[in-house]
């Protein structure tokens, strides 16, 4: 075909068809000059003959149909109402298109801007033109880095779009056109496209360096990121650099001033921006060309400057043509110089260089947290890159510390902002001098790595890339490698949270889990109320009591021990199958380290003010049949200190394993972490190598015959405890941690009225008037507060009785006063009779609670009620201050008749506490009936016996012990000795003075006649209180006359006679300065109860 010749119809120049199109290109300068000839022109009816040339073909096929016979003919729309008529087919049709034909609503619609058709052809042309994809595109614009795919779109947006580009920067070209005259047409016109053959340039920025002759050049982005073109120098060659081997490919070194070529190329021009016009290009999208340091070809050729540095060489092939004299002598002139590689001093090639690293620990530890020089080569995503470390000539890849970008290989394929973070960091770093951090190495997590991933930070000058990526949204932090930072994680974790808030790149989607807290809700100062467990609180939010739970928080489990710790505390600890049902101590006391934690929280916090910021609310689930209720999750602080942290700081507690797309967290969750690794490297708490202690609590508060032996140690003492819980305003369980026990505590001296209580299949029963207002006041108290108790007597269910004080404040007055109780009966007869009648009068003149609706009573003179004296005869065997012992003398002869006969089975019986048996008295060798209070373990195998039917003691030996027949058990005779206590009769407090009374006692009982007591009707415990005579003497009225004791200041009414006696005994000793008196007055302030023993304050 290229034999055949064409004459172009403007200028009647010959040409062949190869070379047809871009001839009539040539005559396309100017519009005066793109014309078209009519063929007709013997014929053409046009009188001048500028006229018969035209602006296209199209212009030109209107104009020759007018030759035609058909161009003559009139054609008319054949529509109903339309007048329209023409001589041109094109005409018609296009008539009937648009008018008369319905329209189509179009299929296809363009995602990207507002073209709509109904072809799928024409939809794949338009994005084709307009929107292809920049990775895709070959041609980029020199002023706004806008990339295309042709040649022709990138001249109409130089002419025409281009915002970048003013009118008179827009390149200008001369029409050389010659007319039929030939008058050469000089009209200068705006069209980049020239008759001669087009090189392709453009300004753009130098993305990395690979070798000292290649690089890759990158254009400005523009919704998302920008075309990149590969570019060769022509005709010179810097060497190759060494390259890595693979299994089939053996490693190769550097050529001789291959390394120092590429950085002194890169150090010149990474980042910056060049001017490049392209030569050649080949199928691999690579080109050759020349590139300019600067925005246009005015700048430094950096291929002439490749070779007058000595840093590159002409290419050996290279023909030696005209346009490449000046390269070779400048060539010649370096070698000369012994410039660059021409040098005699030239660095050496790299050598041993190392590709992977085999020892990640011991490179590890020569390298932990050391800055080090190096050059990132490569990005494989955002937060992953290949690193060169020229200082110890080795490769490694790095994960940045503490996050994650999106990866290229996620579920889908690529994960979304991929592309767009990766060049956030290429276009800062790449190939750039840097300085990192090694501040760990990645798990293995099961993977077959061939290398180790290391993990650290990059440091350049412009900042930390880390942080910026998550400022930006380009990434998201990880707990698992967060840990290994050395810097302060807040910094990541804010930038993190300020990219949530602006829902930025991939938190696009992003809610906040507190979004739908009221921001007046979200942070509040409470008192804290209870210790609920060791990751939660109840907290008085406004008044209203609210359990929050600390955040990413959990509590210590018995798997959180390490494995032989466990074992061992698995063996000391109590089997669950051997404790009875129902009757387990609570997980507070049997799990490691709870009852630490609680301790921990509980002096730290009970009745103290917090501050508590919500974090997130874990909605309610349901999770394998069990439900778990909605929990307000909270950062609590103490005095500007964080709770959970110290609480996991002492290993008391551990941190929540979130999973990554978890955002339900802590708002200092790094600080957690970091506070469980000190724990762990600090050995405390669940981290400890010492097996942690069980704790031996005994819940007497279940079983009423362990509730009696401990009754023992608790009664007429002062004892330290914790309230466990309030049942009521009364009822309370205690722990006592010096007799490491827990106990049903009844509050003495006080008639407290019931709160409302379950009695089965969800039925309540209603509370007693101000019964709930009672329990509230108490739980406010008491809850959880270290408490004084004074045990003084058990109810019949094991229920221990007495006063409790918290911070030295008698409980029982406080509810009195507050009108929530009445003084009970006891309570009028103990010790604090006064404080607490004085406590219920305030109550009633101010109506509180109970006396709301109470009116004074009208005072009546009652008649003294008479009581029968009937005298019990007695003898007296154990004497203790206040207290004696009787024995009736009918029924212990009778016992004593018959075990003197009974031969008892000694070999039978095994001894055990409390158990009734008999036993050998050593002074007469005789058998007794007696009760074991204790059993020695020293192995003496002593019995501590009392003997029931005497009221001694002896220490008798377990050999000397026999188990009693069944007539002789408790349940056919009593035990014959009891305690009797002197009604209305107190010792003295002082020590001396007590001992002297004491004797005085003993002596008085000393006597060989029979004593005689009279019951007058009060109690202690089962201590009965009696009035006690000899020959119809008072013993009593002798101590009292005598100034060795004194009585109470009041007593029951049908006691008056006898208390009246009693004070003119007492005034009488007082008058004559008889032994107590003898100094003066010795009466209290403050009145022990009558009818109680005296204790020592």
């Amino acid at each position: 075909m290229g034999a055949i010749d064409y004459i172009c119809v403007i200028c009647d120049e010959r040409v062949e068809l190869t070379s047809y199109l871009q001839h009539l290109n040539s005559h396309r300068k100017c519009a005066r000059c793109t014309l078209r000839l009519c063929p007709d022109t013997d014929t053409c009816a046009v009188d001048e003959p500028a006229s018969k040339k035209f602006r296209g073909n199209h212009e030109k096929r209107h104009h020759t149909s007018k030759h035609s016979d058909k161009g003559k003919e009139t054609l008319s729309c054949k529509e109903e109402n339309c007048s329209f008529s023409t001589v041109y087919r094109e005409s018609l049709t296009r008539h009937m298109r648009e008018q008369h034909k319905p329209k189509r609503t179009p299929f296809f619609a363009c995602d990207k801007c507002d073209y709509q058709t109904n072809r799928k052809s024409n939809m794949d042309r338009h994005k084709a033109a307009y929107h292809k994809a920049a990775s895709e595109a070959d041609f980029i614009c020199d002023m706004c880095g806008e990339a295309f795919k042709s040649t022709a779109t990138l001249s109409r947006h130089n002419l025409n779009s281009c915002k970048f580009r003013k009118q008179e920067e827009r390149p200008e070209y001369k029409c050389d056109h010659k007319d039929t005259d030939g008058k050469i047409c000089d009209k200068v016109v705006s069209c980049p496209q020239v008759s001669e053959k087009l090189t392709i340039g453009g300004r753009a920025v130098v993305k990395a360096v690979t070798s000292g002759d290649h690089i890759i050049v990158r254009g400005q982005p523009k919704n998302g990121p920008p075309a990149e073109k590969t570019i060769i120098f022509s005709n010179i060659d810097a060497g190759k650099l060494a390259k890595r081997g693979n299994d089939t490919i053996p490693a190769s070194g550097d050529d001789e001033y291959a390394w120092a070529a590429r950085e002194t190329l890169r150090k010149k021009i990474i980042g910056k921006e060049v001017y490049f016009k392209v030569q050649d290009m080949t199928e691999r999208n690579i080109s050759y060309g020349v590139v300019y340091l600067g925005t246009d070809e005015t700048g430094e050729n950096l291929t002439e400057w490749s070779i007058a540095s000595g840093n590159c060489k002409v290419r050996d092939n290279v023909k030696k043509q005209v346009e490449q004299h000046a390269a070779r002598q400048a060539q010649a002139e370096a070698k000369d110089d012994g410039l660059g590689r021409w040098a005699t001093d030239r660095p050496s090639p790299r050598e041993n260089i190392v590709w992977s690293v085999t020892d990640a620990d011991v490179f590890l530890a020569n390298n932990l947290k050391t800055k080090i020089p190096a050059i990132l080569e490569h990005v494989f995503n955002a937060s992953m890159m290949r690193i060169n470390l020229p200082t110890l000539n080795t490769f490694i890849t790095l994960s940045l510390t503490g996050i994650r970008a999106p990866g290229e290989r996620g579920p889908n394929g690529k994960e979304e902002f991929f592309d767009i973070s990766k060049f956030f960091v290429e276009s800062r770093l790449l190939n750039k001098d840097i300085s990192i951090t090694i501040e760990g190495v990645a798990p293995n997590m099961g993977n077959t790595q061939k290398e180790p991933l290391f993990v650290g930070t990059v440091h350049h000058p412009a900042g930390n890339i880390a942080e910026a990526l998550l400022k930006e949204g380009y990434a998201k932090c990880v707990d698992w490698s967060m840990g290994m930072l050395s810097t302060d994680p807040a910094k990541y974790r804010n930038a993190e949270k300020a990219a949530k808030l602006a829902n930025k790149r991939i938190w696009k989607n992003f809610i906040a889990p507190d979004a739908n807290i009221p921001e007046s809700e979200r942070s509040f100062t409470g008192k804290v109320l209870k210790i609920e467990n060791t990751d939660s609180i109840t907290v008085d939010a406004a008044g209203t009591p609210k359990t929050i739970f600390f955040a990413s928080v959990r509590p210590v489990r018995a798997t959180d021990l390490q494995e032989d710790v466990k074992r061992k505390f698995d063996k000391m600890s109590i089997d669950p199958k051997t404790t009875p049902k129902g009757r387990g101590l609570p997980y507070l006391y049997t799990v490691p380290y709870m009852f630490e934690a609680r301790e921990f929280l509980r002096k730290k916090l009970i009745n103290k003010k917090v501050d508590v910021v919500i974090d997130y609310i874990r909605p309610r689930s349901e999770e394998n049949g069990q439900v778990y209720p909605e929990r307000t999750c909270c950062t609590v602080r103490f005095q500007g200190q964080n709770v959970a942290e110290g609480l996991v700081a002492k290993g008391y507690a551990m941190p929540i394993r979130h999973r990554h797309d978890d955002n339900n967290r802590a708002s200092e969750y790094d600080a957690l972490r970091d506070a469980e690794s000190k724990a762990e490297k600090s050995g405390k708490g669940c981290f400890a190598k010492n097996v942690p202690e069980p704790m031996k609590v005994s819940d007497v508060s279940q079983e009423q015959h362990k509730a009696r032996s401990f009754f023992t140690f608790l009664k007429g003492k002062k004892n330290d405890a914790i309230v466990d819980h309030v049942f009521s305003g009364s009822r309370l369980k205690l722990f006592v941690a010096k007799e490491t026990c827990l106990l049903t505590f009844l509050i003495g001296g006080i008639q407290c009225p019931r709160g409302s209580r379950p009695v089965g299949n969800g039925v309540f029963e209603p509370a007693e008037p101000f019964g709930e207002e009672a329990l509230a006041y108490t739980k406010s108290l008491l809850t959880q507060r270290d408490v004084t108790i004074e045990v003084e007597t058990m109810d019949k269910v094991g229920g221990f009785v007495g006063y409790i004080f918290v911070d030295r404040v008698n409980v029982s007055l406080k509810l009195v006063e507050q009108g929530l109780s009445k003084v009970h009966y006891s309570g009028k007869q103990g010790k604090y009779a006064n404080e607490l009648i004085a406590a219920e009068e305030r109550a009633q003149a101010a109506k509180l609670g109970l006396w709301k609706d109470w009116t004074p009573p009208v005072e009546e003179v009652a008649p003294v009620a008479s009581f029968e004296t009937k005298l019990l005869p007695i003898f007296v065997s154990t004497v203790r201050w206040s207290q004696s012992r009787r024995n009736l003398r009918n029924s212990l002869t009778k016992c004593e008749r018959i075990l003197r006969k009974l031969l008892l089975l000694l070999w039978a019986y095994k001894a055990k506490r409390n158990d009734v048996c008999g036993a050998i008295f050593a002074e007469d060798g005789l058998w007794y009936r007696g009760k074991i209070e204790k059993i020695s373990r020293d192995g003496s195998e002593m019995a501590t016996i009392t003997f029931i039917d005497y009221g001694n003691r002896a220490l008798v030996h377990v050999t000397k012990l026999a188990s009693l027949p069944a007539q002789f058990s408790l349940a056919v005779l009593a035990g014959q000795a009891n305690e009797y206590q002197l009604a209305l009769v107190k010792p003295p407090s002082d020590e001396d003075s007590c001992s002297i009374a004491l004797n005085e006692f003993i002596s008085l009982l000393e006597s060989p006649e029979q004593f005689s007591v009279n019951d007058e009707n009060l109690r202690e415990g089962s201590t009965s209180q009696v009035t006690l005579t000899r020959k119809g003497e008072d013993v009593g009225e002798m101590l009292l006359s005598q100034g060795f004791c004194t009585t109470v200041k009041k007593a029951p009414a049908y006691l008056n006679d006898l208390h009246k006696k009693y004070l003119e005994c007492q005034e009488s000793a007082r008058k004559n300065r008889l032994n107590l008196w003898r100094y003066g007055d010795i009466t209290e302030d403050d009145d022990t109860e009558f009818g109680m023993r005296s204790e020592k304050k």
